[in-house]
């Protein structure tokens, strides 16, 4: 099962595990339940990206539970091209028994509002066996994105990259611009600094040409921020340019 090369990223080998850790799709109701996933990014940057796992019974499709990353905290900025195991685990399977379907579904969420672009399930459904309850209280899940520990984000918000990259980065584009065409077009930045956020700006947006400059020259430092932060360096486009003094 798996959904190729779709938007930029992938899913693949969507696994569910019981109680036992063994698996297979029966889990008994009550009892503690881990899915995991692959995510393949296959573009060289992919920004924004969230997912979100549900729970449907396959005898009425109803949605008996549904919840995606950004609910429980995780701000995925971006993920360079590479492979990203995902996990989801409750330590209690608050469900009545019967089969469901397990569906995951990629989305972006550029400026807070959620874009869905496709959804997998797994290829067999998920039963649940043992006393239930008719109706399912809220199952408490968390979440485990591996892989990310080296990128910007995952240090904090204190973090230099990430407080320009991300955040400075999409304040500039869609609060104080609106997300403008014009982003798209030629740009010049007086005042650049260190670079980090025309980067930002620019792998974002993809413009004609974004010229950065500076009394300064911290953009020198660039290419060295960016390898300490997971970020590629021939990422680096020819048409973002910062003149030598």
């Amino acid at each position: 099962m798996s959904e190729k090369d779709h938007c930029g990223c992938s899913v693949e080998e969507i696994l569910v595990f019981n109680q036992e850790g063994h698996s297979r799709g029966v889990v008994q109701s009550g009892k503690s339940l881990t899915i995991r996933f692959l995510a393949r990014v296959t573009q060289d940057i992919f920004f924004d990206p969230v997912f979100r796992l549900s729970l449907l019974s396959l005898e009425d499709g109803r949605v008996r539970y549904t919840r995606h990353m950004g609910e429980d905290g995780w701000d995925i900025s971006w993920l360079p091209r590479g492979s990203y195991p995902v996990e989801w685990h409750t330590s209690r399977l608050s469900l009545p028994p019967g089969k469901y379907i397990v569906d995951l579904e990629v989305a972006v969420v550029p400026n807070g509002h959620y874009k869905r672009l496709f959804s997998v399930t797994a290829s067999a459904p998920l039963e649940v066996e043992g006393a239930g309850q008719s109706s399912p209280a809220e199952i408490v899940g968390g979440w485990k994105l591996y892989g990310t520990e080296s990128l910007g984000w995952r240090k904090g918000r204190d973090n230099w990259f990430f407080k320009h990259f991300e955040h400075a980065a999409r304040v500039i584009i869609y609060y104080m611009l609106d997300d403008s065409p014009l982003l798209r077009g030629n740009i010049l930045d007086v005042g650049c600094g260190d670079g980090i956020t025309d980067l930002g700006i620019f792998l974002r947006k993809q413009p004609e040409l974004l010229v950065g400059i500076d009394v300064e020259s911290n953009f020198r430092e660039l290419p060295r921020m960016m390898r300490e932060n997971g970020l590629p360096v021939d990422l680096w486009p020819e048409n973002l340019v910062f003149p030598r003094r």
